[in-house]
């Protein structure tokens, strides 16, 4: 797993718990969406998706017990 991703969580989790899931623009005083809750949106994508390439996911875990399905090459034209 990349421990970018982790580290990106946990970073954004702080800076969320301190400063919310919104922000107030000084300029137009209204209210966006944090920055850091995107970073936390994509990390956990990131994170999701190095585990289910691993095998670590529930999902991943039956497609690596399927047995593999033939393949182009294994069929034989002859009948041999």
């Amino acid at each position: 797993m990349d421990s970018t991703s982790c580290s990106r969580r946990a970073g954004g989790r702080g800076r969320i718990r301190a400063e919310g899931l919104t922000i107030v623009k000084p300029k137009t005083l209204m209210e966006h969406k944090n920055p850091a809750l995107t970073a936390l949106e994509v990390a956990g994508r990131d994170l999701l998706r190095y585990t289910h390439e691993s095998g670590l996911t529930p999902a991943a875990e039956l497609n690596l017990a399927k047995p593999p399905g033939p393949d182009a090459g294994d069929h034989d034209q002859f009948g041999a």
